[in-house]
């Protein structure tokens, strides 16, 4: 117990570094969502969200699976030499393929505006798109040399300053400037350009005039496999806009993506853990009775993320309407958007699970089971968009999006449970989802003070002892933690 104890400690402690340093690059997302519901109409936001999607499916293919080609023959190479023409042809590579893409892109800006936008007056958005694009890429592997070299300070540094150039353009561009949604893109542009700037002397000095064929090849094999399957895990995150523009139109769109950007806090905490999660089952594999520490991670996880699930969807419509000086923190117009969080944020639960129970997959190296599994997803979300999105609109593509990802859940569990069996606490997991249903129920029924949701969520861990949830070493923790608690509240009026 002391055992699964320290790793379960060690993965925190992951989840805590990896986790604060993606809020930190990420945070713009809440940080300008204020900014665009006040200053742009649900329309217009609607088409910074849809060339927003644009922009994260092409740099998939921008990148095309150099990123994780460069980390694995980069790190695992030992000649320095060898490193640097590593470096040198992966970044001449993706250089030469930015340029001739983001060519092709402006060219046919007006027809790309056209088919995905519904209106070729929008092409000078694709255009600023294929300059961000193009640069992004190339900012991308000096981010990816700093992660190999473990130069953790440095690599933080230059993400957040890229985020606050990217805060201060917008506010002149679309508060001061007044230029709508093309000073949305005219700022991340700027923020792009100043990434690059800030890497160029991270990768310059390590390049050499060399280029390798037979790197190229390796890189290539190794990284474009990765496509199909990083290609279906985009169209499922995107793919529910271009169905509600054609559906619903643009301000729904609009909308909805707002709702969506709220509900990303919760792939926040995901993804914080999910960068801590693989290299600590990779580390922790060999261990006797690994498998019960997997089990008890999945309870654990579901705790938290419920927990915190329930936080949000109690005060999300607070924070929201929050009032300084009779402006709100949302336009009026946007209030709406945030019933589809609680639905969005479930789709990021079991995306969660999902990352979770990957492990057996992994450890036994069938990983030619996960364009199959994702597949499964993306071909789902498809056609319950199709479906739902007519009739019930971005209700619709909400609970697609929770379809999809429940139903790789389900699929990657009975393979990998043939794979690597584990036996999950799935009584324990069945109370916390009992219990969560319950206190969700009661909040959404009856219209409670700010005083009652925090007693009703405090009360959460009294009906899991009402449950029995608690193992008896938990019981002890908890004893442990109330006693460190009440002392430290003695302190402070002592």
């Amino acid at each position: 117990m002391t055992i699964m104890l320290e790793n379960l400690k060690k993965l925190s402690r992951g989840t805590a570094v990896y986790g604060f340093g993606h809020i930190l690059t990420r945070s713009i997302a809440f940080v300008l969502l204020p900014l665009y519901t006040n200053f742009l109409a649900p329309a217009e936001l609607g088409i910074v969200t849809l060339v927003a999607a644009f922009l994260a499916m092409m740099n998939l293919f921008f990148i095309y699976g150099f990123d994780s080609a460069f980390l694995r023959f980069y790190i695992t190479e030992k000649n320095r030499d060898e490193k640097r023409i590593i470096l040198s042809t992966c970044y001449l590579t993706v250089l030469a393929s930015s340029i001739i893409f983001s060519i092709l892109i402006y060219i046919t800006s007006p027809d790309i505006a056209r088919l995905l936008l519904e209106d070729r007056n929008f092409a000078h958005l694709i255009k600023i798109s294929a300059a961000i694009l193009a640069i992004d890429a190339l900012v991308l592997i000096p981010l990816l040399l700093l992660r190999a070299q473990e130069k953790s300070t440095q690599f933080i540094l230059i993400k957040v300053i890229t985020v606050v150039l990217n805060i201060g353009l917008n506010l002149l561009f679309v508060v001061w400037l007044e230029k709508g949604v093309a000073g949305v893109f005219y700022a991340q542009l700027g923020a792009s350009l100043g990434g690059f700037l800030l890497t160029m002397p991270v990768v310059f000095p390590n390049l050499i005039v060399k280029y390798s064929a037979v790197r190229l090849k390796e890189h290539l094999a190794f990284g474009l496999p990765y496509l199909p399957t990083t290609f279906a895990v985009i169209l499922m995150e995107i793919i529910d806009r271009f169905f509600l523009l054609q559906f619903k139109g643009a301000a729904e769109v609009g909308i909805y993506g707002a709702g969506y950007r709220l509900a990303m806090i919760m792939s926040l905490l995901i993804a914080g853990f999910r960068f801590a999660w693989h290299p600590f089952f990779l580390s922790v594999s060999q261990q006797e009775n690994v498998k019960k520490l997997f089990a008890r991670v999945l309870t654990y996880f579901l705790l938290i993320c419920t927990s915190f699930y329930l936080a949000i969807c109690f005060f999300i419509e607070d924070i929201v309407r929050f009032e300084f000086r009779g402006i709100s923190l949302f336009n009026q117009a946007y209030w709406h958007s945030t019933s589809i969080v609680p639905i969005v944020m479930l789709a990021y639960i079991f995306f969660g699970v999902y990352a979770i129970i990957v492990v057996g997959i992994h450890l036994t190296k069938k990983t030619k089971y996960l364009p199959l599994i994702t597949f499964c997803g993306a071909i789902s979300n498809i056609f319950g968009n199709w479906f739902l999105i007519p009739e019930y609109g971005m209700y619709g593509a909400a609970w697609a999006t929770v379809f999809s990802y429940a139903i790789m859940t389900v699929v990657l569990y009975i393979i990998t449970q043939k794979l690597y069996p584990i036996s999950y606490e799935l009584k324990r997991v069945l109370k916390i989802f009992i219990i969560v249903l319950f206190i969700y129920i009661i909040n959404s029924s009856f219209y409670l003070s700010v005083f009652f949701k925090i007693c009703l969520l405090l009360g959460m861990p009294l009906l899991l002892t009402v449950f029995h949830f608690w193992l008896p070493e938990e019981r002890t923790w908890l004893g442990k933690i109330k006693v460190i608690s009440i002392d430290r509240l003695k302190s402070l009026f002592i």
